[in-house]
């Protein structure tokens, strides 16, 4: 069936969000050193498309969490305007995302800012990618990955990963709980939303979503 494939990995999102929070247990500790060793004055989060959205939402996030400067940037930009992007004298560090670990641009921005002397995190599904080997720290998605071009559980464990650096930067426990709550609250919502999105499905030729603020 046409999406079928699509379809069962949105499925696949509370059990990815589990693993991505499993993992992150084990990274806590080399966020606060980053952190601790590297103090940044402004976190600049970047990706390309899908992931660049996603890091809009998590620049937001991990401002409002930390207190700390936070803003999202295409790749491009770092690559072509990296004066726009970094004021003269600040200690920035750079958060990209990239489900594959491969994009060109975001890999090269990396790459870009460390001869900067800028460090870097990267938010992938792809542990083992040029991207993970290229930053200082890799917070990795293990469940994440698709065979779908669409993101789907890749941008929604990804972004999980954000939102966790945030909490764990910021030294919000009370975050972090709720966050550990998404795997059975996303259960509980699939089961009921996937009859409603079906009927929808076969009953609407158009649609339009509607939404504002960061997220």
């Amino acid at each position: 069936m046409r999406g079928s494939l699509t379809l069962r990995e949105i499925s696949e999102q509370p059990a990815a969000w589990s693993a991505a929070l499993t993992r992150f247990e084990k990274d806590a500790a080399r966020v606060d050193r980053l952190f601790r060793e590297r103090p940044p004055d402004e976190v600049v989060f970047t990706g390309c498309g899908s992931s660049y959205y996603l890091s809009m939402t998590a620049a937001s996030a991990f401002q409002g969490i930390t207190g700390l400067r936070a803003k999202a940037v295409p790749a491009s930009e770092i690559l072509q305007f990296p004066e726009s992007v970094f004021a003269r004298g600040a200690s920035p560090m750079l958060v990209a995302a990239s489900r594959s670990g491969t994009t060109t641009e975001t890999l090269r921005a990396v790459n870009a800012v460390a001869r900067r002397g800028v460090p870097a995190i990267c938010l992938t599904c792809a542990a083992r990618s040029p991207l993970a080997r290229a930053a200082d720290l890799v917070l990795c998605s293990p469940a994440g990955g698709e065979r779908s071009v669409v993101m789907t559980k890749s941008f929604s464990s990804l972004l999980v990963l954000g939102l966790l650096l945030a909490a764990q930067r910021g030294g919000d426990a009370e975050f972090r709980r709720e966050l550990r709550r998404l795997p059975a609250l996303g259960r509980r919502v699939l089961k009921t939303a996937l009859p409603l999105m079906r009927e929808i499905g076969t009953t609407a030729s158009r649609f339009v979503f509607l939404g504002a603020g960061p997220a």
